[in-house]
């Protein structure tokens, strides 16, 4: 991931992301999500909003993909996803 993608997946910055299909843009929002929920953001406190149901239904998929490979993970494979994600080393909390 660019070092652009993994500021734009920040839910701290506020962010407007514009790009031609297959670019990341769904990554990028997924991360954000997946951050949130990392930080105890109840899943019913976080709206996305997407242009079609399609869009909504992929990010959906993704979401709950990784949460059940993380289920599944061992320390190590957690230890490298959740890095991918950050774009920095987790930490144990």
């Amino acid at each position: 991931m660019s070092i652009l993608q993994i500021k734009a997946s920040d839910p701290e910055l506020s962010t407007w992301v514009s790009a031609s299909a297959g670019t990341g843009k769904t990554k990028i929002l997924t991360d954000r999500v997946l951050i949130l929920l990392l930080q105890g953001i109840p899943f019913n406190k976080i709206l996305c909003l997407n242009f079609t149901n399609n869009a909504a239904n992929e990010m959906q998929e993704r979401i709950i993909s990784h949460l059940e490979q993380w289920s599944h993970s061992t320390v190590q494979n957690l230890s490298i996803s959740l890095a991918n994600i950050l774009g920095r080393k987790a930490s144990k909390d």
